[in-house]
């Protein structure tokens, strides 16, 4: 198996390992966690780090530069979707978290050089109705000219991760933004009570992509992923769609 494999392999069990033990969509942290463990098992380097996401329909973007900004009304933003199929969702990173939630969203940096981008949870932001079918995301950075790794590891400039129009032309884009400075999440159960939370499952997960790497699996010869369970959501803590109450609150990245 290549590096990439695992990596896609890992982020993709230990999701939907994750959801089959009933775990709620917006378990972002868990996700990570498990991610990075079952990583760093297989001597693939892997870092936790806290980020935020936005992901925006092709109209979304056009909506904005016809319009100048964002939409000033909640009856223009539901123009936006009549005429351009305009909609976006974010889970933004706030340095004032609302009580009972985490401040932000979590992905992991993997691999040579932390050159992939995985966000193993961002289906929680999945909204095919919406022109947003998500999934667990690995991006390869590397040999990307729109934004220099380092800076961006450095929670300096912003990685846009992913651009698929279809034959309709529709299409979206990921946007994430990191910040290291911010190392809250090691104080969530998640990360204090891995082993007996995980612990098992992470290594059954690991032990698997290990024993497809020593029967030389790759490419085609690997097996198919497994479909991502169906998870409920938890309505306190559901990605917010650019509502303009929304847009007028979120803060800057520089602001984090």
């Amino acid at each position: 198996m290549t590096t990439e494999e695992k990596i896609k392999y890992a982020s993709w069990l230990s999701r939907v390992g994750l959801l089959r033990m009933g775990a709620i969509r917006q378990s972002c942290v868990a996700a990570a966690k498990i991610t990075t463990e079952v990583l760093r098992s297989l001597g693939v380097q892997a870092r936790p780090i806290t980020a935020s996401v936005l992901v925006a329909t092709d109209g979304w973007l056009k909506a904005m530069e016809e319009n100048g900004g964002p939409p000033k009304s909640p009856d223009e933003l539901k123009g936006w979707w009549d005429t351009h199929r305009a909609y976006s969702l974010g889970v933004m990173y706030d340095p004032i978290p609302q009580a009972g939630a985490w401040n932000a969203h979590m992905i992991v940096l993997a691999g040579p050089g932390q050159s992939y981008l995985v966000d193993p949870s961002i289906d929680q932001l999945s909204c095919p109705q919406r022109d947003l079918p998500l999934e667990p995301l690995v991006f390869d950075m590397s040999g990307q000219d729109v934004f220099s790794q380092l800076e961006f590891r450095r929670g300096r400039t912003q990685a846009v991760s992913h651009w698929s129009p279809d034959e309709a032309g529709q299409g979206f884009i990921i946007v994430h933004s990191v910040f290291p400075a911010d190392r809250s999440f090691r104080k969530l159960n998640d990360f204090r009570m891995f082993e007996h939370r995980y612990g098992d499952m992470a290594r059954s997960i690991a032990q698997t992509i290990q024993r497809m790497d020593e029967l030389k699996l790759t490419g085609h010869t690997l097996p198919p992923l497994p479909p991502l369970p169906d998870a409920p959501d938890d309505p306190s803590l559901r990605a917010q769609d650019r509502t303009p109450e929304y847009l007028s609150r979120l803060r800057q990245t520089a602001d984090g």
